[in-house]
C-alpha cells in the first residue's frame, strides 16, 4: 500500500524459478539435502511455472497446488509424505524470499509440511533371516555392512563407509559412528556404538584382512556408482527371502526396538542409534508378533507385590484378576451368573509410609 502511494520503493519483483535457483546455490548444505530441494523444486516449478512472479501466489493457489500433488497430477501421484516434504521445502524458498525483501507473506503458511509415518511399511528382521542373508553374503565386508546394520543399528551405506580403522577401540570394545546425516549438530554428529557380542565376528573377521595403512574398514564398495540397496535386494532373495521395504532402515529399526526389548535404558539406546525418543517412537520402534505372544501368556495374573522391604504379614495381600471376555454384556451369556468383586479382608492399621511416624489408620 505505501508503495502505491509512492511512501516507499516498491518490492522487486522475482520470478519462481530464479528464487528457487537463488536458494539452492546459496544454501549452506549438503549435496544431498541440495539434491533434496530440486526435487521438490520441480513439484513447484510444474504447477506455477518457473516465470511466474512470486508476489501473485495466493494461499488459495498453495492449497490447490497441494491438492493437486495428491490427486491432480497427469502423472503418477506423489505420496503424502512426498508431498509434505515438498511443502517443507517450499517454505523454505518462501522464507527465503521474505528474509531478501522480496515478498511480505509466505502463500503456503497454513499448510503443513510434516507427515504420519508410513508404518505399514515396517517390517522385522528377524535373526533367523539376518544370519540367512549373511549366510550368503558374497564376502566379509558385505557381511560387515549387514552385521553394521543389524546388529549395530548403523544408517547404511553412509555410516558404515565411514567407519575409520582408528574408530575401533578394541579396549573399550566400541567404535566411533561419523554420521553425515547430523554432522552439522553440536555433537558434529559423532557417536560411541558397543561392540555388541552379535557384531564382534564380522568386525574383526574384516579387521584382520585389512591392509597395512588402510584408512576405512569397507573398502569395496565405495564407489558412489554402486547401489548397495539393489545388491541387497539380490542377497535377500539368494537367501531364499523376500526383499522388505526399506531393506536397510528396517534393519536399523529392528536392532532399536530389540535393544528396548532387551531392557538397556531408553537414553542409552537413542544414543547408540543416533536418534530421539521422538523419532524412535514416530519412525522405529515397532510392535512385534513377540509381543502380543507375551501379552497373552497369563490370562489371569497374581500380584503379589513383595518388593517393599517394609512389607510384614500384617499387610493385606491382594490378587488382581484379569477379567475373562464373554462374561458380561453378551446376549447369550444373559443367564451366566456374574462373579462378585473380591472384597479386602482387612486394611492395614498403621500408615503405609514407614517412615512418617506414628500412622494414623484409615
Amino acid at each position: 500500500r505505501l508503495a502505491r502511494v509512492e511512501l516507499v520503493e516498491p518490492r522487486e519483483s522475482c520470478e519462481l524459478g530464479e528464487l528457487v535457483n537463488r536458494f539452492i546455490s546459496t544454501a549452506s548444505v549438503k549435496e544431498s539435502t541440495r539434491k533434496k530441494y530440486r526435487s521438490s523444486s520441480k513439484h513447484l516449478l510444474e504447477y506455477f511455472g518457473d516465470k511466474r512472479d512470486i508476489r501473485t501466489i495466493t494461499p488459495g493457489e498453495a492449497t490447490d497446488w497441494h491438492n493437486w500433488m495428491l490427486t491432480g497430477r497427469n502423472r503418477r501421484n506423489l505420496a503424502k509424505a512426498t508431498a509434505a516434504k515438498s511443502v517443507k521445502h517450499a517454505k523454505q524458498f518462501m522464507g527465503y524470499a521474505i528474509d531478501k525483501r522480496l515478498l511480505e507473506a509466505d502463500p503456503f503458511a497454513k499448510l503443513s509440511g510434516s507427515c504420519n509415518a508410513n508404518r505399514s511399511r515396517d517390517y522385522f528382521v528377524t535373526r533367523s533371516e539376518a544370519y540367512r542373508i549373511l549366510d550368503v553374503c558374497p564376502d566379509d565386508e558385505w557381511k560387515l555392512l549387514v552385521a553394521l546394520a543389524r546388529f549395530g543399528g548403523l544408517r547404511t551405506p553412509s555410516e558404515p563407509l565411514g567407519l575409520r580403522v582408528q574408530d575401533i577401540n578394541w579396549e573399550t570394545s566400541r567404535f566411533l559412528v561419523h554420521a553425515p546425516k547430523t554432522a552439522h549438530h553440536a555433537d558434529g554428529g559423532k557417536r560411541w556404538v558397543p561392540i555388541f557380542p552379535e557384531l564382534r565376528p564380522f568386525l574383526l573377521a574384516v579387521y584382520e584382512q585389512l591392509e597395512p595403512g588402510s584408512e576405512y574398514l569397507i573398502s569395496r564398495y565405495r564407489s558412489t556408482d554402486v547401489n548397495l540397496g539393489t545388491q541387497l535386494a539380490r542377497i535377500i532373495k539368494r537367501a531364499g527371502l523376500t526383499p522388505w521395504p526399506k531393506l536397510w532402515q528396517n534393519m536399523r529399526a529392528t536392532r532399536q526396538t530389540e535393544l528396548l526389548d532387551e531392557n538397556y535404558p531408553l537414553q542409552a539406546v537413542t544414543y547408540w542409534i543416533g536418534n530421539s525418543g521422538k523419532i524412535a517412537m514416530q519412525h522405529y520402534l515397532q510392535v512385534t508378533e513377540a509381543h502380543f505372544q507375551k501379552a497373552v501368556q497369563n490370562p489371569v495374573q497374581t500380584v503379589h507385590d513383595t518388593s517393599d522391604p517394609h512389607t510384614t504379614d500384617n499387610d493385606t495381600v491382594f490378587t488382581q484378576v484379569v477379567a475373562v471376555s464373554g462374561v458380561g454384556n453378551n446376549e447369550h451369556e444373559k443367564g451366566t451368573r456374574r462373579q462378585k468383586p473380591a472384597k479386602c479382608l482387612k486394611w492395614p492399621r498403621r500408615d503405609s509410609n514407614p517412615h512418617s511416624g506414628e500412622g494414623n489408620g484409615f
